[in-house]
């Protein structure tokens, strides 16, 4: 019986014991009717509120169910399939209506024992999808090796950040639930979907069923194996890449030492990128106690013949990167284990693990660039857009290197970024400028701090003006010489181009 649950983020059921489920598709029914039957419900429409109240409020929210044998059909179904509950029998077969509960127990999504009803897997809705998976909570139950988790941070973080461009031909490389797969698959013509474990392309199978998608083709292999000679516009990876000393879980820890396992899916991503094609994958790296971790990142893609883009997301310190791992697994030598991998990554001179965002693009030309930004600021959702224009921004500033092609061009306003002044009043009732600060409000929210001067280039920069024109136009309103502001200001009009603030104002060509 479903009573009162706990904060999302804390909810289990430890008197469950799921066996390993795998969900099959059956003859007898399409998984799309399960979908179909759940919409109509409401249990999608709740379940989504449920979980964008949690996203805002730092997964700390609670919802509470009176315990009754008559409670309405969407609060069992909340029971069953988002709270992992049990439910009596007789209910549940009322409540699954109108598709016989014979069906969810062939395809593996429910057992029946004592005549109480066991949900093996959870139903998600992600982005107007809906995704089963293992029950977080049941992992330990279900065998962490075998473990199929649903949306992580780091799933969000992948989805947010994709290049979503026409796509010829995608892989999703260790697909999982399928997640990206099924994203990608509405701006490709057909993606591959690769993952050595079997029961996650069970669940991924499903999940193209469930959500009535039919271009993505799954196949069981390690890594790029069952894809040798293909060649992709787009490769996208949220591989296994957590680095200790331990390798329980095949969904989340590196089979190989230190971050060896990630490096090689760098290494080998441009062999499969077709000309222009990117690939994306987000991981762990570990960053040496000599600080030197810029030069030993980009040794990973040197020579690739891609340009990169690395955005460092976040940097945890050994002792708490411990603690975020291993707090989930209450076990009585935790202590123990905590030790081992302090003295894994002192002995292995580690003094710190990123966390990122690798984008390489496959680029015929001699020469190729490589960035690496050390502090990444707040996302908007869906900032694929925004990186796939920095990289054309780079190709814009590598052709206007010379001073003198960078000052014949036009430019144009983001139409995304803003400016924040700080004016300070007069004794004569005017204002003085204190501050100014410019802001993009979509794609990588970077911000830099402008004087009058930059304010007033971005202001009156027009796609119809040469940029030379545009300064000399400022210089003079500044009563300043307009040979001396071009050479203080050109440099930071070329960081305003490289950051995304100011596009060129020709369109690049698709």
């Amino acid at each position: 019986m479903c009573t009162e649950q706990p904060a999302y983020k804390n909810m289990q059921n430890n008197s469950l014991t799921p066996r390993v489920s795998q969900p099959v598709l059956t003859d007898s029914f399409n998984a799309s009717q399960i979908r179909e039957f759940l919409e109509q419900s409401g249990y999608i429409e709740i379940t989504g509120k449920i979980l964008a109240q949690a996203a805002h409020q730092g997964n700390s929210i609670s919802v509470s169910f009176k315990g009754n044998e008559h409670r309405p059909p969407l609060e069992t179904l909340m029971c069953l399939f988002f709270f992992g509950e049990s439910v009596a029998q007789d209910l549940a077969q009322k409540v699954l209506q109108p598709i016989d509960i014979d069906h969810y127990i062939e395809a593996g999504l429910i057992e029946i024992k004592d005549a109480q009803v066991t949900p093996l897997v959870q139903f998600l809705p992600y982005r107007d999808l809906l995704l089963i998976s293992d029950f977080e909570w049941a992992a330990e139950a279900v065998s962490h090796s075998h473990s199929v988790m649903g949306i992580t941070g780091s799933t969000k973080f992948l989805a947010n950040v994709t290049i979503r461009r026409p796509s010829r031909l995608t892989l999703d490389l260790g697909t999982g639930t399928g997640v990206q797969a099924l994203l990608a698959a509405r701006h490709s013509e057909q993606v591959i979907a690769v993952d050595v474990s079997s029961r996650a392309l069970a669940f991924a199978r499903f999940n193209a069923q469930l959500n009535g998608i039919n271009n993505i083709e799954f196949i069981k292999g390690d890594l790029f194996e069952p894809v040798e000679g293909q060649t992709f516009d787009l490769i996208i990876s949220n591989p296994p890449f957590l680095i200790s000393p331990e390798s329980q879980c095949l969904y989340r820890d590196n089979p190989l030492h230190g971050d060896e396992f990630v490096r090689r899916i760098v290494q080998e991503m441009p062999r499969f990128l077709a000309p222009g094609g990117f690939a994306q994958v987000v991981c762990n790296w570990i960053q040496p106690g000599n600080d030197d971790w810029v030069n030993r990142l980009s040794g990973w893609y040197k020579d690739s013949g891609c340009d990169a883009w690395v955005l460092r997301k976040s940097e945890t310190q050994p002792e708490k990167y411990a603690q975020k791992w291993l707090k989930g697994f209450k076990t009585k030598d935790m202590e123990q284990r905590q030790k081992a991998w302090l003295d894994y990554y002192q002995k292995n001179d580690i003094a710190a693990v990123g966390f990122g965002l690798i984008t390489l693009r496959r680029n015929s030309k001699s020469s190729h660039w490589s960035r690496i930004d050390k502090t990444l600021p707040g996302m908007s959702l869906d900032s694929g857009e925004y990186i796939e224009r920095i990289f054309q921004i780079h190709d814009f500033l590598n052709q206007t290197q010379k001073d003198r092609i960078l000052l014949n061009q036009r430019l144009r306003v983001n139409p995304h970024l803003r400016i924040e002044q700080q004016n300070a009043p007069e004794s004569d009732d005017s204002q003085t400028n204190v501050s100014s600060r410019l802001l993009l409000t979509q794609g990588i929210g970077y911000q830099v701090n402008g004087d009058t001067a930059i304010v007033d280039i971005v202001m009156h920069c027009k796609p119809k003006i040469k940029l030379r024109k545009l300064l000399k136009k400022i210089a003079i309103r500044q009563k300043r010489s307009p040979e001396e502001f071009i050479t203080t200001y050109l440099p930071a009009c070329r960081r305003l181009i490289g950051l995304g603030f100011l596009w060129p104002a020709k369109e690049p060509s698709s």
